[in-house]
């Protein structure tokens, strides 16, 4: 994590915390509640992950729609990679790596999840040290919908150009007009970890898939992480 030590900043931190002040229906306001509904530290906090990344990633949950479930974030790769510009190793950089995590259950973050540190310890090489946390949260019709809606964007985010600050006091809803993004009609949305049917993925002939994992797949740790 970036922010430890010398390199705390709790001005930026401060930052984020008052976009709580804005109006209900604004995009800042709707961001701030999305970090606070997830348990998630703010830039410049212990526990936050990089600003650079992470506000573009989060903006893309709030201004797409999808939850930060296990299929929730396949969606917002699929988004993402839809709306990324041209020349962009999408599937690489996001759709990859989410199917491997919130799919497949490959634990590429290690360290972040249930148990990671004892299966580090026993297996310092790194190749099977994850638990084999399946969650099947691959909607392949969820998956199409939201490339299509990443396409239709119109604002790339990842740019080096795009800046939160300066579209926090603009209503949610105008600003997904502004940016042409297509309503996500409610039986496209992502369902929470639990509604998955594991059913969905059986196939006659075809060995069973594995069980699905109680334990939730973390990108990042919670905002309340004890201090190692």
């Amino acid at each position: 994590m970036p922010y430890t030590g010398d390199a705390l900043d709790p001005t930026l931190t401060a930052r984020y915390e008052r976009l709580a002040d804005l109006g209900d229906s604004t995009f800042g306001r709707a961001f701030n509640e999305h970090y606070r509904r997830n348990g998630y530290a703010f830039p410049g906090a212990e526990h936050a992950i990089a600003e650079v990344w992470a506000t573009a990633h989060d903006s893309l949950h709030v201004l797409s729609g999808y939850s930060t479930s296990a299929q929730g974030e396949l969606l917002v790769a699929a988004f993402t990679g839809g709306a990324l510009r041209p020349g962009t190793d999408f599937i690489e950089s996001h759709i990859l790596p989410t199917i491997l995590i919130y799919h497949l259950g490959i634990d590429i973050n290690k360290g972040l999840n249930a148990g990671d540190r004892a299966r580090m310890q026993a297996d310092p090489s790194g190749r099977d040290n994850y638990d084999g946390n399946v969650h099947l949260g691959l909607d392949a019709e969820k998956l199409r919908v939201a490339w299509d809606r990443g396409r239709a964007m119109s604002e790339d985010v990842y740019s080096g150009h795009w800046d939160l600050w300066s579209h926090v006091d603009a209503p949610l809803d105008d600003l997904r007009t502004r940016y042409a993004i297509p309503p996500l009609e409610a039986r496209y949305a992502a369902v929470d970890d639990e509604h998955v049917v594991r059913a969905d993925f059986e196939r006659p002939g075809v060995e069973a898939p594995p069980k699905l994992s109680s334990v939730p797949i973390a990108d990042r740790p919670p905002a309340d992480a004890p201090t190692s």
